[in-house]
């Protein structure tokens, strides 16, 4: 007579189980990964967009009292224009009352975007001649202007 053979597991995982759940739970997060940073990526250029509107919208406002643009040195840097535009907006009370809601894009003087760069304004150039502002986009750079984002474009 045949003995039967008797289950030596005991209720335990055997190594091929175990890297099948590793090998899960891999593939798992790495599409949990790559989502979220679509996700905060798309979250960055939306921030970009919603502040750019709002500094358009107080340079309306100072356009409509003064009957001109702010003024901007096209020799100058992103850095330096973005500090003439945050100084000038600011001492036009119709400007600065635009810009109440956006207290954290302006920080020391200047206006950034969800990126965390210095937004440029150009005082002319835009659509229809008009002042526009800019973004870098997420590679802080100007001159690669495929991820650039503009406010009359937008």
């Amino acid at each position: 007579m045949r003995r039967r053979r008797q289950n030596t597991h005991d209720g335990a995982f055997t190594l091929v189980e175990m890297l099948a759940v590793i090998l899960v739970i891999g593939i798992l997060v790495t599409i949990v990964v790559g989502v979220s940073g679509r996700a905060i990526a798309r979250a960055k250029e939306a921030k970009t967009k919603l502040f750019m509107g709002t500094i358009t919208n107080a340079i309306g406002a100072y356009f409509e009292v003064n009957r001109e643009w702010p003024q901007a040195d096209e020799n100058a840097t992103a850095d330096d224009r973005s500090a003439q535009l945050f100084k000038d907006l600011l001492g036009c009370e119709a400007s600065k009352l635009r810009l109440g809601v956006i207290g954290d894009v302006a920080r020391k003087g200047r206006f950034y975007d969800g990126y965390k760069q210095v937004i440029d304004y150009h005082h002319s150039g835009g659509a229809g001649g008009a002042a526009y502002l800019e973004s870098a986009g997420p590679d802080g750079d100007y001159s690669t202007i495929d991820d650039n984002i503009r406010s009359d474009n937008m």
